[in-house]
């Protein structure tokens, strides 16, 4: 089996994994970064198309989500 500690790559789904609506799971805000931290590439994932990606990236960092220091 292997251990997350060996894997170079995360991809996360973002409505329902992420956050729901405009609230952030417990436990997501420091994970971008610890996993930049570990140097560890992050993937994001959705089925929304109403929304640049931009717009994404400004409603997580609204949340406290920062993929990128």
């Amino acid at each position: 089996m292997i251990s997350l500690s060996e894997l170079e790559a995360f991809s996360f789904e973002l409505d329902g994994s992420i956050y729901r609506g405009e609230e952030p799971f417990p436990g997501v805000i420091p994970l971008p970064k610890q996993l930049r931290k570990d140097h560890k590439t992050i993937g994001l994932i959705t089925n929304n198309s109403t929304h640049t990606a931009r717009e994404i990236k400004e409603k997580l960092n609204t949340m406290g989500i920062l993929l990128y220091s």
